[in-house]
């Protein structure tokens, strides 16, 4: 995927914030969630992104973070700063 042929809209649309899902949570128990973590599942968030590796090209990925860091304006921005 190159992002250099696509609007800002299309990109926006790459962007976005869910709640952990069954899904997502069967993928992160036990793996990056370990059992002794102490920040419960309703606080998380997974959030979609476009990132570039070292060569320029574009790929999808997810990051999961605080509720809080998720829904708020910092993160929008920080996405819009590093498309």
């Amino acid at each position: 995927m190159k992002t250099e042929k696509r609007t800002e809209d299309d990109m926006a649309e790459d962007f976005y914030c869910s709640e952990i899902t069954e899904e997502i949570w069967k993928r992160i128990e036990g793996k990056s969630y370990k059992p002794e973590c102490t920040v419960p599942r309703e606080h998380l968030r997974c959030i979609h992104v476009l990132h570039k590796d070292l060569d320029g090209v574009t790929h999808e990925g997810e990051m999961i973070c605080n509720a809080y860091i998720a829904d708020s304006q910092r993160i929008r921005a920080w996405s819009g700063r590093h498309r």
